[in-house]
């Protein structure tokens, strides 16, 4: 776990954070390049973040303690770092953190999320790369952000088309295949009160 803004403030707390995160994983491919040339076990990360008001000291007993962060936006932090797997994604970002990026990186809508012991949802996103790289992405964008959009609309028939069409695209997208199963559900059984959230009930 890693933390922005204390013990001295930090305006650019979640730009610092999405930043570094971004250079692990390029250090991470640096790392497996190496593993592979020894002939060992390459790794994969995923990284989940959140920005929110904390508790930050030294926190624990007289036998140990740590100087750390805890409450509920750690909490959604770790939750989203679970989900990457989940997603098939490298990084996952809040609607807070994303909101504070002021247009540095590539993001992609992902989904509305419940995580577990939660009722109302969060907006999460996918952090691709630096907006210096966005044209490697464009295309990918619209054509998701297109698809969901139906999607949230309700519009399931359509949104299973357009999901279809990205599946013959993008055959290894797990998120993909998340919504295709959804909405084959959806147009035999379309679920009441609908808002967007998916309930991650799980860690």
């Amino acid at each position: 776990m890693a933390l922005w803004g204390a013990p001295l403030d930090n305006e650019n707390h979640a730009i610092d954070g999405v930043r570094t995160a971004l250079y692990m994983f390029d250090k991470l491919e640096e790392f497996n390049v190496k593993m592979k040339k020894r002939g060992l076990n390459q790794i994969n990360i995923g990284i989940g973040l959140n920005t929110g008001e904390v508790v930050v000291g030294n926190l624990g007993s007289n036998q140990r303690f740590d100087y750390t962060v805890i409450g509920d936006p750690v909490n959604l932090a770790s939750r989203l770092e679970g989900l990457t797997k989940y997603y098939g994604v490298r990084i996952i970002v809040s609607s807070k953190t994303k909101d504070q990026l002021d247009n540095q990186f590539v993001v992609k809508y992902l989904d509305k999320v419940a995580v577990k012991g939660k009722k109302t949802g969060v907006e999460i996103y996918e952090v691709k790369d630096f907006i210096e790289n966005k044209g490697k992405y464009e295309n990918e964008l619209v054509e998701f952000n297109n698809a969901i959009g139906l999607y949230l609309n309700q519009d399931w028939v359509e949104a299973k088309k357009q999901f279809d069409i990205l599946k013959n695209k993008y055959s290894d997208s797990k998120l993909v295949d998340i919504y295709l199963e959804r909405l084959n559900e959806y147009i035999k059984r379309p679920p009441e009160d609908f808002d967007g959230t998916f309930r991650a009930d799980f860690k």
